[in-house]
């Protein structure tokens, strides 16, 4: 008598592990790009979801983004510097960038407080 088997489910017919390796993707690629909050939004999600695997590695990726905002943060000597690169970045048009580091600047003033 031939057995019936049911095929197993491979791990990309799971939605929560393929949202997962989406996000720590574009996490990854936030990061070669050097948007480390941005990143960090990502890989935060990856720790929170259900695969320890990917949690693992996101951890470590997460961790290194803290360090690199904290590293932004810590090479002007005050934050009018910080103010004043970031008001520099707008005059040439850098929006985007002249908007991360003024969030950079608001959580470095609003942890001092």
């Amino acid at each position: 008598m031939a057995q019936k088997t049911t095929p197993k489910k491979s791990v990309g017919d799971d939605p929560r592990f393929a949202q997962a390796v989406q996000n720590d993707e574009a996490g990854l690629r936030a990061m070669q790009e050097h948007k480390f909050d941005k990143a960090k939004g990502y890989l935060q999600k990856v720790v929170s979801g259900g695969s320890k695997e990917l949690a693992d590695r996101a951890s470590v990726h997460l961790n290194a983004c803290n360090q690199q905002t904290d590293r932004a943060v810590a090479q002007f000597r005050n934050s009018e510097e910080h103010y004043d690169y970031a008001i520099s970045l707008m005059n040439i048009g850098d929006y985007v960038s002249a908007r991360e580091h003024l969030d950079k600047l608001s959580k470095y003033s609003r942890a001092l407080t």
